[in-house]
């Protein structure tokens, strides 16, 4: 679970700086109510491949989703 916990975190803080980076405004309360611990877009019992492409070998983040 620590794993989970720490990619919902970095993933999280990656989306914040990435929407204030396209001028978007956050509101910190909102902040205040984000937590780390939901798991449901993890695939648990699924067909894992740790063969990594490059980019994310050398500890580069993946690329977020198009932003709204």
């Amino acid at each position: 679970m620590n794993a989970i916990i720490l990619w919902n975190t970095r993933y999280t803080e990656l989306a914040l700086d990435t929407l204030r980076g396209g001028g978007k405004s956050v509101d910190e309360a909102d902040i205040q109510r984000l937590s780390p611990l939901g798991h449901q877009h993890i695939n648990i019992v699924g067909h894992y491949s740790f063969i990594l492409p490059e980019k994310l070998a050398g500890g580069r983040l993946r690329s977020l989703g198009p932003q709204p």
